[in-house]
């Protein structure tokens, strides 16, 4: 399933994003505001979409999949689709959301340099990362991305149990 590798690298980001997340606060803390932030930031301020490839599942459904004979199969695509990828794109969509609500925002303000997935420059460094708002904001894109973490390994899980049951299928 191509699902499986597209999640596996989402979820590598987002997990990196939030070790990111970590170690810029952990700096800013020591109120070192290097320019090794700047990298991290923009390892930490994004998103990225993530689209399933479920279109023979939504064909099987228009068929009927009552046409699978195993019960479990049946169920396991059904929990796979409609629920784990479902919260999964939800996910990712509250960190989207904040992205583009409470990041870009900011971004317009404070920020003199900005490239994409490559570095985020403030203007005034000390004065960013000294602002409450700020660090709030650090804080809560990792909490939605660890959320988005946490459906995405949910979802693997139900790859990884939808091969099993195809597998014993093909035996």
């Amino acid at each position: 399933m191509k699902d499986s590798l597209l999640i596996s690298i989402e979820l590598a980001n987002a997990k990196t994003g939030n070790q990111y997340t970590d170690s810029l606060l952990a700096q800013v803390q020591r109120e070192n505001y290097g320019e090794q932030l700047n990298f991290w930031m923009a390892k930490i301020i994004n998103f990225q979409r993530f689209k399933s490839q479920s279109a023979a599942f939504e064909v099987l459904k228009s068929k009927g999949i009552e046409n699978i004979s195993d019960k479990d199969l049946q169920l396991g695509l059904i929990e796979y689709y409609d629920q784990s990828i479902f919260k999964v794109y939800q996910s990712n969509s509250d960190v989207e959301n904040a992205f583009n609500n409470d990041w870009v925002p900011v971004l317009k303000e404070e920020i003199q340099d900005f490239v994409y997935f490559d570095r985020i420059v403030p203007r005034n460094p000390k004065e960013f990362f000294e602002s409450p708002s700020t660090v709030v904001l650090f804080k809560m894109y990792q909490d939605n991305r660890a959320g988005a973490i946490r459906r995405m390994e949910t979802a693997l899980e139900g790859v990884s149990n939808l091969r099993a049951l195809i597998k014993k299928q093909s035996q």
